[in-house]
């Protein structure tokens, strides 16, 4: 079985079950919620407890939405505020069971901010405030991975869309931040 052909198949049909696009395509409405930009840089991930959650950008500066398929991505529930902004998500459960989403927001050529926001019981059905992590230059797209129980997020502090030199950096980088994600008992 092709887990990449699988994955994008999923992942449109998140989108498409759930997005209504309105006539002329300048908005989407979701569920009766307009969003400027519909639902489009979808992320997948199979929870603990066998669900499939989908994470998916809705503009710039508006909340994520998620949907979750508890069938194995046969259907999908109507699509939810998850409360935070972000474009791009990367969901990542990590071995402990948490899940962990890395995500960034900002206009082009705006500050950049790039976040982790962590589902302690790896649901999703309740997200922690976000952990804002680098606030600068750059993109608002991040990818994740992770070695050694840890979730390693890349991300970009550059000029990006802006003239070499824009922001004074002597050099144009891709960043990475390591998180070591513990959970204590209460």
């Amino acid at each position: 079985r092709d887990l990449h052909k699988e994955y994008r198949r999923q992942r449109q049909m998140c989108i498409r079950d759930r997005a209504d696009t309105a006539a002329g395509g300048a908005r989407a409405k979701v569920d009766g919620v307009a969003v400027d930009e519909g639902l489009d840089e979808a992320d997948l991930a199979v929870l603990p407890n066998g669900d499939i959650l989908c994470l998916m950008r809705t503009d710039m500066y508006a909340p994520m939405w998620q949907a979750r398929s508890t069938d194995g991505g046969r259907t999908w529930s109507q699509p939810e505020s998850t409360g935070w902004q972000g474009v791009k998500p990367r969901l990542e459960v990590l071995p402990n069971g948490v899940l962990a989403c890395a995500a960034g927001r900002g206009g082009y050529g705006h500050t950049q901010v790039t976040h982790v926001m962590l589902s302690l019981d790896g649901t999703g059905r309740h997200w922690e405030q976000p952990f804002y992590f680098h606030t600068g230059p750059g993109c608002s797209y991040t990818t994740t991975m992770q070695r050694d129980g840890k979730l390693h997020v890349m991300y970009s502090h550059s000029d990006f869309t802006r003239e070499m030199g824009t922001h004074g950096l002597p050099n144009q980088k891709i960043r990475r931040a390591v998180f070591d994600v513990q959970v204590r008992d209460a």
